[in-house]
């Protein structure tokens, strides 16, 4: 089902499309194909397939994870194309978790579930993270922008942080050594 770019564009262009869009549509199709997949309904999940940055750097250096994204786009195990390509993303970006689902080890939920017990997907540590990013983004200009009131709101809202990121710190480091002691 090889088609030029000429063809390409001119099919794209008629149904509104980029080529670029149009091309990944083809390979889907194609891919769908390739494992013999006629189930309609699973063209979102082999489309968020070839759209996903991490999922496609796992395929070039293990070609094995096209064979396996098959396999768990056939299995149902996600309702839902966006739980699927959510699951591809921190699976396919750790190695250990990409080892086990390449080795048969663990289905792609299971590997998200290590992911997860491991810190990588959490929801709270991206909240946090998110937070450090929105503070790091304030400088000089940004707040002589700010009129006297929200600079208030700002500088009284940046003291709790303070006085609740110290205690925390601390926690954190309590847990993290009673669990060094604790694994002894």
């Amino acid at each position: 089902m090889a088609h030029t770019p000429e063809e390409l564009a001119k099919l794209s262009q008629s149904i509104f499309i980029s080529p670029n869009e149009g091309e990944k549509l083809v390979k889907t199709i194609e891919l769908m194909q390739k494992y013999k997949d006629k189930k309609n309904d699973n063209f979102s999940y082999y489309h968020a397939f070839l759209g996903n940055r991490a999922a496609q750097e796992a395929f070039k250096a293990n070609p094995i994870i096209e064979k396996i994204v098959a396999r768990e786009i056939k299995s149902n195990t996600f309702k839902r194309a966006t739980e699927f390509r959510d699951a591809l993303t921190p699976v396919c970006k750790d190695r250990s978790a990409l080892k086990k689902l390449l080795g048969g080890k663990q289905n792609l939920a299971e590997s998200l579930d290590y992911v997860e017990s491991r810190g990588g997907t959490a929801k709270l540590p991206k909240r946090v993270h998110s937070a450090m990013e929105i503070l790091i983004s304030l400088n000089l200009e940004i707040l002589k922008g700010l009129s006297d009131p929200e600079l208030n709101k700002i500088h009284a809202d940046l003291k709790k942080i303070k006085r609740k990121t110290i205690p925390l710190l601390k926690t954190i480091d309590r847990i993290k050594a009673d669990r060094k002691t604790t694994s002894k």
